[in-house]
């Protein structure tokens, strides 16, 4: 019975924190400290304190978000992007780094992504199908990692919430 109710909440809040409105993710030495990114508001909070944040439109070639603590910039247009491919907006530089080809609900690639701005390094874990999975903090001899609370990240494909869906049709 336990184990049933555990599921039942998990199943909850994985299904909430993929809502595609909203996604957070946790830091994952010290799960109080999280950010979210609310794309119906256009909005990034950390911890408690909530700032908008500009989310690319359909005009742009990249899918983004952008707030002055955390930016995001990826292609829209992924075809030919290899390790070692880079791009550039508002001085921010990205590189890939390595990809990984996998098959888990349906074929996808992971990226992962490097940016440097002065003595920082940010590494973001990208999947085609999954979106962003993970972002990670390099400064000052300090890593701060932080990963997404539920399945279904920021950019990730409809279907990634069709497969929640049918997992959740079949759970009842």
């Amino acid at each position: 019975m336990n184990k049933i109710i555990l599921s039942i909440i998990l199943l909850f809040n994985i299904t909430i924190a993929n809502s595609g409105a909203y996604y957070n993710y946790r830091n994952i030495e010290q799960p109080q400290k999280h950010f979210t990114l609310d794309l119906v508001n256009q909005g990034f909070t950390y911890i408690d304190v909530s700032e908008s944040a500009d989310i690319c439109g359909n005009k742009s070639e990249y899918e983004c978000f952008n707030h002055t603590q955390l930016s995001f910039y990826f292609p829209k247009n992924d075809r030919g992007l290899k390790e070692g491919s880079e791009w550039s907006v508002d001085s921010h530089n990205y590189r890939i780094a390595k990809i990984a080809n996998s098959y888990t609900w349906e074929e996808e690639k992971t990226y992962f992504i490097e940016k440097k701005i002065q003595q920082s390094k940010h590494l973001y874990v990208y999947s085609s199908f999954r979106g962003l999975i993970a972002y990670s903090l390099y400064e000052d001899e300090k890593i701060n990692t932080y990963i997404l609370n539920g399945v279904c990240g920021f950019l990730s494909k409809s279907s990634c919430f069709d497969m929640l869906s049918a997992n959740d049709e079949v759970m009842n």
